[in-house]
């Protein structure tokens, strides 16, 4: 007569066989899984220090000194490092002299977020005042923090948890260019087993030209 049905003992056997081969199975897969959700953590924490990076490093390129303000850590307003300039349009055949945009090309860094936004801005001038060459640090801290500008402002990078200048005699009130620019993102791994960081340090510096 045929068999009509399985014996414990069989049932036991390719019970453990399997438990085996799915053992086996996650051994390969988990690293895997783990070592793909580290690289997608790198490559972003990568690729927002780069794109901000050079965002930076060419909108200066085409600024000039005298427009650049940069305001730092003020912790109560919620506004970590303020950086903005205005960039050159072009430079007079007569003088010299570089002829430059109204907008003011504002970045800061909110530390408690961990992101960095950008807006432009064009600055109220009461009548009979002339419209400022550059910003004064408590402009661009109201600049900052102006709600209508809030509307305005995109955010470009996440993760930053380091959004820093400095230049060369340490005191960015009056600027001895090249600026240092220090940036630091951390982006957590979606498994939650740490985070992957990016440090870059990197001169900028404007095109300061006259002919």
């Amino acid at each position: 007569m045929g068999r009509k049905g399985w014996t414990l003992l069989e049932l036991m056997v390719g019970i453990g066989l399997l438990g085996v081969v799915l053992f086996l199975l996650l051994q390969l897969f988990l690293p895997s899984m783990w070592m793909f959700n580290r690289q997608q953590s790198n490559s972003e924490s990568f690729q927002n220090s780069m794109f901000l990076t050079q965002r930076l490093q060419i909108e200066l390129t085409h600024s000039c000194w005298e427009t650049v303000t940069l305001t730092q850590n003020q912790p109560p307003e919620g506004v970590g490092w303020a950086l903005s300039f205005r960039p050159v349009l072009r430079y007079s055949a007569s003088s010299g002299n570089p002829i430059v945009e109204e907008n003011f090309q504002v970045y800061f860094h909110q530390p408690e977020q961990k992101k960095v936004y950008f807006f432009p801005w064009v600055p109220v001038v009461p009548a009979g005042e002339e419209f400022p060459l550059k910003l004064t640090p408590a402009a661009l801290l109201a600049a900052c923090l102006n709600s209508q500008n809030v509307r305005k402002r995109r955010m470009l990078t996440r993760y930053v948890s380091e959004f820093s200048f400095a230049d060369r005699d340490g005191s960015v009130t009056i600027l001895d260019p090249p600026l240092q620019f220090h940036l630091v993102v951390q982006v957590p791994n979606s498994d939650g087993r740490g985070l992957e960081t990016t440090t870059t340090d990197v001169p900028l510096q404007c095109r300061n030209v006259r002919w």
